[in-house]
């Protein structure tokens, strides 16, 4: 918990997700912040065309390796899609993925999870939030937002105990204004430059894909993309910078 308390007291946050103990070795030789075991898997590293198929045994197997790839660095893991509908299963599979390695979780929604972050927070179990484009629950062409619900959102997240929020696929005006509202850190994915932070993936940030089948309408940033350890250095350097 002290790595997490330290983050989320940092200024700007650089947050990268991998998944395996190799790139999280490397990772933890650069000025990242933290690391975010996602269920992106399911796409980057299963090949399948979305995130719901990833299980929870899946992002505990991924979450022992990036841990045995860095003991240093701060661990956020996703909570697969199913595996935290009730306040029972979501406590039994957070813990789980404590065990694993991770020093908190990740779990996608808004008013419709206050009991469930309620429970974790409770138990002393450091849990980030994700709204906007939400994958678990939403397709991308079913994607909309509205500044006033989202806003509603984070502030009933933020009061049930979250430390920090992940915003996704949003804008300037959305991003600054529940920035502005919170006092926990915000981080932009795929979204904008008025957070606390950023995250990416890290096959995305040395632009590597599978195909060009993924449905996402925004595309990561083209200076940052150069096949090579320096993207991520950059992104990181120009995270801490914004």
């Amino acid at each position: 918990m002290n790595k997490l308390q330290n983050l989320i007291k940092k200024e700007k946050l650089a947050i990268i997700s991998c998944y395996d103990a190799t790139f999280a070795s490397m990772l933890a030789n650069t000025e990242v912040d933290a690391l975010l075991v996602g269920d992106s898997l399911g796409t980057r590293v299963k090949g399948r065309k979305d995130i719901l198929n990833v299980t929870i045994n899946e992002i505990l197997y991924h979450t022992r390796a990036v841990r045995n790839g860095s003991n240093s660095l701060p661990i956020i893991a996703d909570m697969p899609t199913q595996s935290y509908d009730k306040k029972s299963s979501a406590l039994i599979n957070a813990k789980k993925i404590i065990e694993a390695g991770a020093d908190g979780v990740k779990v996608e929604g808004g008013k419709e999870i206050e009991n469930i972050i309620k429970h974790l927070t409770k138990e002393k179990i450091f849990t980030c939030g994700h709204i906007g484009f939400t994958p678990q629950t939403k397709d991308i062409s079913e994607f909309k937002f509205k500044l006033d619900d989202l806003l509603e959102d984070a502030k009933i997240l933020e009061n049930a105990g979250i430390s920090m929020i992940v915003l996704s696929m949003l804008n300037d005006e959305i991003d600054q204004a529940i920035t502005a509202e919170l006092d926990i850190p915000t981080i932009s994915y795929k979204s904008s430059n008025k957070c606390s932070g950023r995250i990416e993936i890290l096959y995305d940030l040395l632009g590597l894909k599978i195909s060009n089948s993924l449905k996402l309408t925004k595309k990561i940033d083209d200076n940052y993309v150069n096949f090579n350890f320096k993207s991520i250095q950059d992104f990181i350097k120009n995270t801490h910078l914004l």
